[in-house]
Formats: C-alpha cells, sequence, structure tokens
C-alpha cells in the first residue's frame, strides 16, 4: 500500500473536520483552565475583556473560522493538508497539556538555574513557546491553503508564526513602557500604610544587589517620613542562597528598623506569585488601608496589569534606581516577555 494510500485512510478515520474542530475547542478550554488554576481564580470570574482573555478568545474564533473557511472552499478533499492540521492541533495541545502539568503538579526538578530562572520555569516557558508557535502556525496554514499560496506553503506558515509572536512581544514591549500606572502621590502620615518591597537578586555571600538595595531605600524613606506603618518584604531563595526577603530584612536591621514593623514572605518567585499573595493575605487581612508596591519603573506597568486582574487596588512607587542603557534595554525587554506570558497564560 503507497503512503497515499495510508495517509487517505487515515484522514478519513481521523483527521476529519469536527474532530480538529473539537481539538481547537478542547486547546481553548484547556488553555483557560491553565491559567485560572494558575492564579487560583475561578472561571466564574472569567472576564472575556481582559486583554489576555480577549486575546485567547479571538485567535481561536478565527481558528474555527478558518477551519470552516478551509473545509467549505476543499469540500474536504484535501487529506494531506488535513492531516497536517490534525498533527499540528494535536501537537499544540500536546504542548499545552505538558506545560501545565509541570507547572500545576508541583513537580520537582533539579535545582538547575539557567539566566537566573529555575529548571521548572524554563521547560514551561519552552512548552508554552511551542504552543504558540504551533498555534499561529495552524492559523497561517489555513490561511495560505484557503488564499491558494501554492509553493512553500509549511516553510512560509512557520515563518509568518515567528512573525506573529514578534509582533505581539513588541506590543507588549512597548505596552510595558507607556500603560498607565496608580502611582503613589501620599503626603499625609499613613499608619495603616504597607509598603511591599517585591523581590530582586541576591549577590554571593547574601549581599542586596543595587536594585534590592534600591527598593529597600525607598521603602526606609516612606517609612521615616511616616507615609507607611509597615514594610512587607518578599521574594524565595536560590540555591545556596538566604531568600530575597531575609537579606532584605538583614540589610533594614542593620538601619536600625524596627523589626516589629517588618514583614517577611520568603516562598514567592515571580512577581505574579507575589502580587497573588498580596491579593490573598495583606488584602483580604483588612489590617491596611492602603498597600503600596515599590519596585522599579520600567516593571510598575506589569505589576499594575496583574493587581488590576486580582482586582486588586494598589499604588505603586519607584525606586531610584539608575540602569545603563544597555541595562536598562535588557529589562525592558524581559517585561515585555513577562507581560505577554502573563497576559495568555497567568505566570
Amino acid at each position: 500500500m503507497k503512503y497515499s494510500q495510508k495517509e487517505k485512510i487515515f484522514s478519513k478515520k481521523i483527521a476529519r473536520p469536527s474532530i480538529i474542530t473539537g481539538i481547537y475547542i478542547l486547546t481553548y478550554t484547556v488553555l483557560l483552565l491553565f491559567k485560572h488554576v494558575s492564579l487560583r481564580v475561578s472561571l466564574r470570574e472569567f472576564n472575556p475583556l481582559y486583554p489576555g482573555n480577549l486575546f485567547i478568545s479571538v485567535t481561536f474564533i478565527v481558528l474555527v473560522v478558518l477551519q470552516i473557511w478551509f473545509i467549505k472552499k476543499k469540500k474536504g478533499a484535501d487529506s494531506g493538508a488535513l492531516l497536517k492540521i490534525t498533527i499540528f492541533s494535536l501537537l499544540s495541545l500536546l504542548f499545552l497539556v505538558l506545560a501545565g502539568s509541570i507547572k500545576l503538579s508541583g513537580l520537582k526538578t533539579p535545582d538547575i538555574y539557567l539566566l537566573r530562572q529555575p529548571l521548572e520555569r524554563v521547560m514551561t516557558g519552552g512548552l508554552l513557546l511551542g504552543f504558540l508557535l504551533t498555534h499561529y502556525y495552524l492559523i497561517s496554514y489555513l490561511w495560505f491553503r484557503i488564499t491558494g499560496t501554492g509553493s512553500f506553503v509549511i516553510l512560509r506558515a512557520l515563518l509568518n508564526s515567528v512573525f506573529i509572536l514578534f509582533a505581539l512581544f513588541l506590543f507588549t514591549f512597548f505596552y510595558s513602557q507607556t500603560g498607565t500606572t496608580n502611582e503613589f502621590r501620599g503626603k499625609r502620615t499613613g499608619e495603616s500604610r504597607v509598603a511591599v518591597v517585591l523581590g530582586a537578586a541576591v549577590w554571593s555571600g547574601n549581599q542586596p544587589s543595587d536594585v534590592l538595595t534600591r527598593r529597600l531605600e525607598k521603602a526606609l524613606q516612606l517609612y521615616n517620613e511616616g507615609l507607611i506603618g509597615k514594610i512587607q518584604l518578599m521574594g524565595g531563595s536560590a540555591p545556596g542562597e538566604l531568600s530575597e526577603a531575609e537579606v532584605a530584612y538583614n540589610y533594614l536591621r542593620e538601619k536600625n528598623m524596627p523589626l516589629g514593623d517588618l514583614l517577611i514572605e520568603k516562598s514567592t518567585s515571580s512577581t505574579t506569585e507575589q502580587i497573588k499573595y498580596i491579593s490573598h493575605r495583606l488584602n483580604n487581612q483588612g489590617e491596611f488601608k492602603e498597600i503600596i508596591i515599590i519596585s522599579d519603573r520600567f516593571h510598575l506597568v506589569r505589576i499594575n496589569e496583574i493587581a488590576k486582574f486580582y482586582k486588586l487596588h494598589v499604588s505603586v512607587i519607584n525606586s531610584d534606581m539608575q540602569l545603563s542603557k544597555t541595562s536598562l534595554f535588557y529589562h525592558r525587554v524581559r517585561e515585555g516577555i513577562a507581560l505577554l506570558i502573563f497576559w495568555l497564560f497567568g505566570l
């Protein structure tokens, strides 16, 4: 039996339009579950107009519409194309399921760090990148087949998926620099205010990095001016180091900060986890009437976006950290990627 005959038999049994559409719907459902379970938000609180949810919904609607258009135009006769679409739709779903399994199962990975990111996060990110590329490949492939692009369809679809992903990054890159924030402008004393110092890198010898030092100095300044009553220190640790929160605590202790006004959380490892902690713990205790988050200016827009997702009202204030042009560009690129990941996957 020739390969083409096997292909036709497989297409008739598996690569059916109804099955392919079902895979799309299942993938969409898995993605929403992944996002909301990761964020600990019920699907009943699903907001279809939130930027990430809106974009996810639109892309899947486009995918289904293109699928229907393709079937109508080709009358289901293009078995080779149906086979490719089935394989890539299953691959897209597989990437997403594997990423969700790693993230939500609490899988223990070796204490290996790449670019200061734990192996678990790198693996999850790689799988989610694979999901996005295959997802946009499907959209591009269907479009090229519908419009009659005859040559190098697969290559063109792959390149187009990369282009779409890059365009998304460019949008979040510029948005992370120009989006609005609720900046702190308090002038009255604030015993009921708490300033949250988000974690930052710790250098060898358990010394705070310049970024963390500047955030702590800003918190100390607000405290000494009577604008806040407590300081919440946050951040976990890399192997062989004290947690970011513990290093911050030691730094402020050496500055004669009253220890009774310091709060410590040392298990979170990302901005999303830290905002989630603030929402579930500080915000719900009712002890503080206002929460101020201290970080770097390039970081404030993403903080604001995550807080909005949790319907958390916070003020933000930037530290006085000055970065070189190269370092600032690196952090802005990183923020653009991080904002895209949060909008789409809730990480």
